[in-house]
């Protein structure tokens, strides 16, 4: 007789490591969920948590949730399965009595129960601790009765029910809400209406009351929500104190805790990729002035002012580099935040050419926005009468403008007056003329045929030069890692070609190579 049991034990723990319902219900989601849900909570203690570290209360409750799978999900599933393919019959055929099959069963299920147990407390170990235990005699006996009646209940639903679809739904139809509402789901304090009057069998320890007024609570004989929230309002909290209106009110269901919206972060940056390669610090710097530009644009419209700067270089051989650059003074200004950056370069090195840049403002704060007085170039007196009304308001008082006259007294030589505006015809008409200036846009730098005439460019890249304005002598570093030649010399010129285009080459060894073009 036990020698048919063991055999049957055996092969249904065979059979149990190869059903995926099984791996998954019983050892990875009592696990996972308790690595998400374990640290949601903080590792103070608190009432919600019976003044019990969260972490510590959730990798202790998450050992029913291995026993409440074990017994309403994988038990009832197999035997409804057996059930279902007439494998039971196949049993009783073959001389198996009809209770050494069901023996066999709580026996996996319980062995099932220990090894997700002992898995769950093996992976919470070095993440969140293990719980203290205070009365091991308790413990062990609450893990073994609950075991076993959740065990023989698995046995009579998979007893009961036709199917294996039908046992898993109705396992997991009481599986989730005893997950939820027991203690492997949130606190109470975070769940709606309807959820507490569900609750409502749930212990008083759950709500946000200190553990001598529970235990006063328990020697009148209220130990669960539900009695909580039966009791008369008013007489409760006369005899309890202000405090006990939420509580009471909590019990009912009804929160009146406003919802504190949470901080929006405002995340200003800018970036550039995919636009080609940057081999050399002129280019780079082109690159970080657009960027920058973008950067002072949305934080003028955002009314802030960054304190830092974050730089993101990627480079073609799939490295990257950050730099982190603190500005002494909240700023807004271009300038500034360029000069910081490239100082920050200075003297720096990178083992390939650049292909991306990204500019983060960091350490944000309010700066105000600009308004200007004036919406124009032009003195209009509209606008001016408009400034004037914004002043007044500001200040509150009157606008007025100081003038002297002749007088005898010293004190009576200079006056006030309400300003006013001249006549149109007595302001200057100002009609300043915009002078033009081209912009050096860089382009990929190729070589170009060039013939010379007189030591100048004659013709570049078959076109006849029609201006000729050089050279410069430059000198820099590239950004490459072999710098130990030097820095590199090179001769630059600006040249108008035949059909219309105004470029910007350079020489360099007996090369030319174009550099960018003027727009």
């Amino acid at each position: 007789m036990n020698t048919t049991v063991g055999r049957l034990v055996r092969t249904e723990l065979k059979l149990m490591m190869r059903e995926p319902l099984t791996l998954v219900f019983v050892f990875a989601f009592p696990v996972v969920t308790m690595l998400i849900i374990g640290g949601a909570f903080g590792t103070t203690p608190n009432a919600a948590f019976d003044w019990v570290n969260p972490s510590h209360w959730y990798v202790a409750s998450y050992l029913t949730v291995v026993i409440a799978a074990t017994g309403l999900i994988m038990i009832p599933v197999h035997l409804a399965s057996y059930r279902e393919r007439g494998v039971l019959r196949r049993f009783a055929v073959a001389g198996f009595p009809r209770w050494s099959f069901a023996l066999a069963e709580a026996v996996t299920g319980l062995a099932a129960i220990v090894v997700g147990s002992a898995v769950l407390l093996a992976v919470a170990a070095p993440v969140y601790g293990l719980p203290p235990v205070h009365h091991l005699a308790r413990v062990a006996a609450g893990f073994a009765l609950g075991s076993v009646a959740f065990v023989a209940i698995g046995v009579l639903l998979g007893s009961l029910l036709p199917s294996a679809r039908s046992a898993q739904a109705v396992g997991l139809l009481l599986f989730f809400p005893s997950f939820l509402l027991g203690a492997g789901g949130p606190p109470p304090h975070v769940m709606g209406h309807m959820v507490k009057v569900i609750a409502g069998p749930l212990p008083l320890t759950l709500l946000e009351i200190d553990p001598a007024i529970v235990e006063r609570l328990r020697l009148l004989g209220i130990e669960r929500l539900g009695d909580l929230a039966r009791l008369p309002h008013g007489p409760f909290v006369r005899r309890f104190g202000a405090a006990a209106a939420s509580w009471h009110e909590l019990a009912r269901g009804i929160d009146r805790r406003p919802f504190v919206p949470r901080g929006h972060a405002v995340a200003i940056e800018a970036s550039i990729f995919g636009e080609g390669r940057a081999a050399d610090e002129a280019q780079v710097f082109f690159a970080l002035r657009m960027l920058l530009a973008r950067i002072c644009a949305d934080l003028d419209s955002c009314g802030k002012r960054a304190g830092a700067l974050r730089l993101a270089i990627e480079l073609e051989d799939a490295d990257a580099c950050d730099f982190d650059v603190p500005l002494s003074t909240p700023t807004a200004h271009e300038r500034t935040m360029f000069e910081m950056l490239r100082a920050k370069l200075e003297g720096t090195t990178f083992a390939s050419a650049i292909v991306g840049l990204r500019v983060a403002a960091l350490q944000l704060e309010e700066g105000g926005e600009a308004q200007a007085l004036f919406c124009a170039d032009e003195l209009d007196p509209e606008r001016v009468a408009v400034t004037i009304a914004r002043l007044e308001a500001a200040l509150g008082a009157g606008v007025a403008r100081a003038h002297t006259r002749d007088a005898h007294l010293l004190e009576e030589r200079f006056v006030y007056e309400p300003f006013t505006l001249p006549p149109r015809a007595m302001l200057p008409q100002r009609h300043p003329e915009r002078e033009l200036v081209p912009q050096l846009r860089l382009l990929e730098v190729r070589e170009v045929p060039v013939q010379l005439r007189g030591g100048e460019p004659a013709i570049v890249d078959r076109q006849a030069v029609r201006q000729c304005v050089g050279p410069w002598r430059i000198s820099e570093r590239t950004a490459k890692l072999n710098c130990a030649e030097g820095p590199v010399t090179r001769d630059e010129y600006d040249v108008v070609l035949e059909n219309g285009t105004f470029a910007r080459i350079y020489h360099q060894g007996s090369h030319w190579y174009l550099r960018g073009i003027y727009q």
